[in-house]
């Protein structure tokens, strides 16, 4: 269990799905700061990340470079208003078909 002090803030989404669990570490002020709209993409694409890494057998360091390398984060962020409406199987497949035409490869 990670513990934190009265200027952090630890978030547990309460129903992640079931392979993975989200945890977002940022100082409070910065959360308060934040935009609803920014806070969802945020989380959207932490699931994202996490959802990725699972399908492809990466963790999740290695599935965070490999979008961030083929601009699959700024893909998410621009297109988040879309993305979220869908399901999360068909963003993972989309999100991979997206980063291998900017010249990704997973096997």
């Amino acid at each position: 269990m990670i513990r934190g002090d009265k200027n952090y803030s630890f978030k547990n989404k309460s129903k992640p799905p079931p392979h993975s669990e989200i945890l977002v570490f940022l100082p409070r002020k910065q959360i308060n700061a934040m935009s609803k709209l920014t806070r969802d993409k945020i989380e959207y694409i932490v699931i994202m990340v996490s959802l990725f890494a699972s399908h492809f057998r990466l963790s999740e360091v290695e599935a965070y470079r490999y979008i961030s390398q083929y601009q699959g984060i700024e893909l998410m962020d621009e297109f988040y208003d879309v993305m979220h409406t869908q399901s999360f199987p068909d963003m993972v497949d989309s999100l991979a078909k997206y980063c291998a035409r900017n010249g990704g490869y997973l096997a």
